[in-house]
């Protein structure tokens, strides 16, 4: 009995890697739990919880077609409804699968070039920087990478062994893998051409190996795609955001790594998405309608001019292998603040990594099943990153398979430094070194000012105001005009009292943006509450045309003018109330309560049939609206 025991724990090299990937996970965590950025999901972090939320709650419908990819937002449903709110539980499973990362790893390492070389490699993904951070996020990269080591694994015992169960284990973990990152469809449509190829010689067996893979992970990504089928009647295989991040990442002017809207700016949502593939279409959109106008768009701009597109692609293979790390929810430099350490060990990345995992490469590249196996993941996965634009959140998955062959080529190294004049470990070393120790991005890939900005939106959202305004009025010292920096200051100000310093803020903001309706909102918010309507309904109606905020100023301007006919409807003075709600009705066309109003006057005139026309007009904007049907089941037939 002893002996089975015994068979089922870890090496001690696995269990030391697996240890210290714990422990330096937990210090990173204990280290910045008090940061409030740390406690408040960023933007993408806020929006996998809401969905999760949705889905809780039995709205999941209305993110379908997906969004984004959907196997992360079901998985944090099932983890938030066993922790409530808490944060711990959702980075614990981070932490479990990085443990199974480790696991992989150390086994393909171990495989390939021995205990040593394994436990190296576990060890560099373990002290991984990117990969300590992202245990902390609220975020599927984890999972990514977890479901990349496993797919990679049983991808090299395919093409060693040529198992039908190791084939089907590979598609089955392929699908999930692009179920949290789409662009593995392209793995999916050449690993199993590459099978094919592999087993030329025993034709047959390639032959049933690539559909059995093939045929798996369709099947895994076939609830997804069928259920946008279902809501499009279109083909979208997983979700519909490959379209933004294609016109981002190839539009003239892009850098290669900011997630910048062209026209727009870093500071865009979704409904900036959609106002420019529709005015660029000349007609409205449907959610899938506007990622295939943005595929067209990203097109377009190559071909307007190829010649910066293919300069952008080469700059985007540098920063894809570049050794330094580039954020993208948050400033890096607010963990590393927190945990300096980080700062250090974020020097073990992708590009960190590269010079030794190309040394690696070049003595394993006899290993057949390997070389194939890895180079095509590398090739084809991170190929397909180039489509995009660079973060280091996008590039983790690699780090897996990197890491393995940097086990490999540090090994190598100390096993042989009287001969690392062999030219060819000599020559692999230096275009590495040459491919990612250089600044080829540019100097800085974040904005201090960015960073006291963050902390200071998290500081708001936990009603924090007085310190946020500290966090702000420096981010403001570094830049005044960082985008919706005085926004968010006025927002903070109102919240603690202080309207006219608040106003202030927002007028600001507008003469630095006077496209933004949520700053002139407010203002009319601030104007209603000191009882001047008609301004307030003036900022509304302004704000209600603007590109930012309109839809929120439009609901506070039909408020407003109802609550002015009432007043009137009160008073007894109806036909000014008349008035007032059909200046409400013609401000918005969809809205069943002026018109419901006005049956209510024509009712209370005893004018019965316009009542009953009224009421009807009302239901014809809003067929559940309640007070109208009520309305018409009590008016008499006659009058």
């Amino acid at each position: 009995m002893s002996s089975k025991i015994l068979t089922l724990l870890p090496s001690p090299a696995l269990a030391i890697a697996l240890g210290l990937a714990t422990a330096v996970r937990v210090i990173y965590w204990l280290a910045v739990a008090d940061q409030p950025w740390f406690q408040t999901p960023g933007m993408d972090p806020e929006f996998y919880r809401t969905w999760a939320s949705a889905i809780l709650a039995g709205h999941g419908a209305e993110y379908i077609p997906f969004p984004r990819a959907p196997l992360y937002s079901y998985l944090l449903a099932g983890i938030l409804k066993l922790s409530g709110s808490a944060w711990l539980l959702p980075r614990l499973f981070n932490l479990i699968f990085d443990l199974v990362t480790v696991g992989a790893i150390w086994s393909i390492g171990k495989k390939i070039g021995g205990n040593r070389a394994g436990f190296i490699a576990a060890l560099l993904f373990a002290l991984c920087g990117m990969a300590i951070y992202q245990s902390g996020e609220l975020l599927m990269t984890s999972l990514e990478m977890a479901l990349a080591a496993l797919y990679l694994l049983m991808f090299i015992r395919t093409l060693e062994s040529g198992k039908i169960s190791s084939a089907a284990a590979s598609g089955l973990l392929l699908g999930l893998f692009a179920l949290c990152r789409p662009n593995a469809l392209v793995l999916m449509l050449l690993a199993p051409l590459v099978l094919v190829l592999f087993w030329r010689k025993e034709l047959h067996r390639g032959l049933i190996l690539a559909p059995v893979m093939a045929t798996i992970g369709l099947l895994v990504i076939a609830p997804a795609t069928y259920l946008n089928y279902v809501a499009t009647a279109k083909l979208v295989p997983v979700a519909t955001q490959g379209g933004v991040n294609f016109f981002i990442g190839n539009a003239r002017g892009a850098n290669g790594w900011a997630s910048s809207l062209p026209g727009v700016g870093s500071d865009w949502v979704d409904a900036d998405a959609e106002r420019i593939t529709e005015l660029d279409a000349g007609k409205p959109l449907e959610t899938y309608q506007e990622s295939r106008q943005l595929w067209k768009m990203g097109l377009a701009e190559i071909k307007a001019d190829p010649v910066a597109w293919t300069a952008l692609m080469a700059r985007k293979f540098l920063l894809l292998n570049n050794i330094r790390e580039i954020g993208n929810n948050r400033p890096l430099a607010l963990p590393i603040e927190a945990a300096p350490f980080l700062r250090l060990l974020f020097l073990i990345s992708v590009g960190g990594l590269l010079p030794f995992a190309i040394v690696g490469f070049v003595q394993t590249r006899k290993n057949r099943a390997f070389a194939i196996g890895s180079l095509t993941f590398i090739m084809i996965y991170g190929g397909s990153l180039l489509l995009f634009f660079i973060s280091s959140r996008y590039r983790m998955p690699l780090m897996p398979i990197v890491a393995v062959l940097a086990g490999v080529g540090v090994t190598y190294l100390f096993a042989n430094l009287a001969n690392l004049l062999r030219r060819s470990s000599l020559i692999a070393l230096t275009v590495g070194l040459v491919i990612a120790v250089p600044p080829w991005g540019g100097t800085k890939f974040e904005n201090p000012a960015q960073g006291y900005f963050v902390v200071g939106n998290a500081l708001q959202k936990q009603g924090r105001y007085a310190e946020a305004m500290q966090y702000y009025a420096r981010s403001a010292s570094l830049e005044p005009g960082y985008p919706k920096l005085h926004l968010n200051m006025g927002v903070a100000l109102m919240a603690s009292g202080d309207t006219l310093v608040a106003a202030q803020e927002f007028q600001i903001e507008l003469s630095l943006s006077p496209e933004r309706g949520e700053a002139l909102n407010n203002l009319a918010v601030i104007a209603e509450s000191r009882g001047d309507l008609t301004l307030a309904k003036e900022y509304y109606r302004r704000a209600s045309e603007m590109e930012y905020g309109g839809q929120e100023a439009l609901e506070n301007l039909i408020r407003v003018v109802l609550k002015q006919g009432d007043d009137l409807f009160q008073h007894g003075n109806l036909e000014s109330a008349t008035s007032i709600y059909q200046e409400a009705s013609s401000t918005s066309l969809t809205d069943p309560r002026p018109l419901y109003r006005m049956a209510l006057i024509a009712a209370t005139k005893g004018e019965f049939q316009e009542a009953r026309g009224l009421a009807r007009e009302a239901l014809i904007r809003d067929r559940e609206y309640q007070p109208a049907s009520k309305l018409l089941a009590e008016l008499p037939l006659e009058e």
